[in-house]
């Protein structure tokens, strides 16, 4: 049998409304009066009653109480400061001690009376001591009638006998899930970072580069950070062991080494991984503009895209004193490199996720208005994680944003890899998107046959004319799907206004790979289990079977021509020709090589 019947409920909505004035009604009390049995009147006060209250369980806990308001809408926390600074001159432990005694005293008194009686006089006894146990909360905790509220007890030497602070409900879901600041005591802004405390930190401990212009630009970049796990850091050079090179660039030095700390943890503390595999990363002959130009872009776009190699920080060689750029450590290499070892196992599935994760990538660093401008296999790094390998952009070195400086109409002097380059850059005009897509085109034709494009001539001069002026365009491999030849043509098109953009291929692409599906797509771009995800139709018809067929009984090895250079690097062309289109991709045939190729293209 209900506690209350409907004529109770109309004379205990009338009751509220005369405290209306004063707050707004309690959700519940039982957690701030644990004597209170839920039995008597918890109805109501889950109906009727708004918000809920907690009491603390021991003087050494953080405990909140949380007190709605009528417009939580209109919470603004500075207004909240403001209002804490006139609280506190009121409320005192001693004085919530009382409050919670007498509490007790009003709700084992309703409770006795709500035992004995049943009827409706009794009710109302019980309501208005009830009542009376809102004033005293009322009267005690100056209840404002806008704003959530949550009041912290610490339990500090210097503050036990008050409530430190009053916080907004969100505010208290914040510390809940970034933890307080060990310097401020203030709820972290992110997890297990500061934005008040932590920039500029590394300065105060002493670890500071060396360098003024450095210092400043990491401390300003931290300022910009959201969270501990991904904030640009200064390490110092003794926190590397096993220090040795492992590559070199047109324009840079690749070392690898192990960083005993380790990178920050996803956490709302401040936690490291332990020892971890890095790579660092040294510019030749680069002044520092140009250094924390390729940082400043690298940090900007790593932000929420896991598609680009991690920059974990700054450090310096011991021996150089030269800064280095501190990197995620790719296992498997870079994709040049990855084809060589394991391209005869891959299926078509596995070259679309790759190729999936670099469109991705790409558009992501477009839609920050950034052009990459040496966009190959060398600069797309393979990482093996858990069982499954993952691709990633690198080397943003050249990038720059569109509009930006870059190569006049009338300038011949481009750097890059040969191969790579778009046509019309060749000839002097600016990089632009599109520019980046023809790369992107070059790529695909690359993960067609395991062997990077024009690997049998010479990157010289007469390679740019065949590209330039007869339309020379590297051979796909032997039954590649026709759907995908398309796509590179188009990627491949000498007018740049005619190349689809990173948006129309990156879903080109998924419909390929996954069911042309939005919950598939999105699912399967962040899901392990892509093998149990059916492929689109199109990719399980007889062509593509038989590719893989194909694919995997070729061979994909490449004996390079001494003048066919990989690695990035400035160059000058006498060519004044405006791109022309060829006849379309060809498919690859063992025999007719690049060489006799190109003397076609040229004769």
């Amino acid at each position: 049998m209900p506690l209350f019947n409907d004529e109770d409920n109309k004379r205990i909505r009338y009751h509220m409304k005369l405290w209306g004035h004063l707050d707004d009604r309690f959700v519940r009390i039982s957690g701030l009066m644990p004597q209170f049995t839920p039995k008597q009147i918890s109805h109501h006060w889950k109906n009727h009653l708004d918000p809920q209250l907690y009491c603390p369980k021991n003087k050494s806990t953080t405990n909140f109480w949380n007190l709605k308001r009528k417009s939580p809408e209109k919470c603004k926390i500075e207004e909240k400061k403001q209002e804490s600074r006139t609280v506190q001159k009121y409320i005192t432990v001693p004085t919530c001690s009382f409050f919670f005694a007498s509490g007790r005293s009003y709700t084992s008194s309703i409770a006795a009376d709500s035992n004995s009686c049943h009827n409706t006089n009794c009710n109302l006894t019980i309501l208005s001591n009830l009542v009376m146990v809102l004033g005293l909360i009322h009267k005690v905790f100056l209840l404002c009638r806008i704003f959530y509220k949550i009041f912290i007890i610490m339990d500090d030497l210097k503050t036990k006998d008050k409530i430190k602070k009053i916080f907004s409900k969100d505010l208290r879901e914040q510390i809940e899930n970034f933890g307080i600041c060990s310097e401020c005591k203030e709820a972290n802004t992110g997890y297990a970072w500061c934005k008040k405390c932590d920039p500029g930190r590394f300065l105060r401990e002493g670890k500071t580069s060396g360098n003024t212009e450095m210092d400043e630009f990491i401390r300003e970049s931290q300022r910009q950070t959201l969270h501990y796990y991904d904030n640009l850091e200064w390490i110092p050079s003794d926190k590397f062991d096993n220090i040795k090179p492992i590559g070199e660039g047109g324009f840079s030095i690749i070392y690898s080494a192990t960083w005993r700390e380790g990178a920050p943890k996803y956490d709302k503390e401040k936690a490291r991984t332990g020892p971890i595999s890095v790579a660092l990363k040294k510019l030749k002959n680069s002044d520092m503009k140009a250094f924390i130009n390729e940082i400043r872009i690298h940090d900007e776009c790593n932000y929420a895209n896991f598609h680009i190699t991690q920059l974990y920080g700054i450090t310096k060689d011991p021996d150089t004193k030269d800064f280095m750029m501190v990197l995620e450590y790719a296992n498997y290499g870079n994709l040049r490199d990855y084809f060589k070892k394991y391209y005869s196992n891959l299926r078509w599935e596995d070259k679309l996720v790759i190729l999936l994760n670099i469109i991705h990538n790409l558009d992501f660093i477009h839609e920050r208005n950034y052009v990459h401008k040496d966009l190959h296999s060398g600069n797309i790094l393979q990482f093996h994680y858990d069982g499954n390998v993952d691709t990633k952009i690198t080397d943003l070195g050249l990038a720059q944003q569109l509009g930006g400086n870059s190569n006049s109409p009338n300038s011949i002097t481009v750097c890059g890899v040969l191969p790579y380059i778009a046509p019309e850059v060749l000839c002097g005009k600016a990089y632009t998107f599109e520019s980046d897509i023809y790369s992107f085109g070059i790529i695909m034709v690359e993960v067609s046959t395991g062997k990077p494009p024009y690997g049998n001539v010479p990157h010289d001069e007469k390679l740019v004319l065949a590209i330039c002026s007869d339309g020379l365009r590297p051979n796909v491999g032997k039954g590649t799907p026709h759907c995908y030849i398309d796509l590179v043509n188009r990627c491949l098109d000498s007018n740049p206004d005619k190349r689809p953009t990173s948006k129309e291929i990156l879903q080109k692409i998924r419909n390929w790979r996954f069911y042309d599906d939005p919950t598939h797509s999105r699912n399967s771009l962040f899901s392990k289990k892509t093998k149990d995800i059916k492929m689109y139709k199109e990719f399980i018809d007889m062509d593509f079977q038989n590719a893989d067929k194909n694919f995997t009984q070729r061979e994909t090895t490449l004996t390079l021509h001494p003048g066919a250079i990989y690695v990035s690097r400035m160059m000058s062309f006498n060519n004044n020709n405006e791109p022309k289109n060829s006849k379309g991709i060809q498919i690859e045939d063992p025999e007719v090589p690049d060489s006799q190729l190109v003397d076609l293209f040229v004769e």
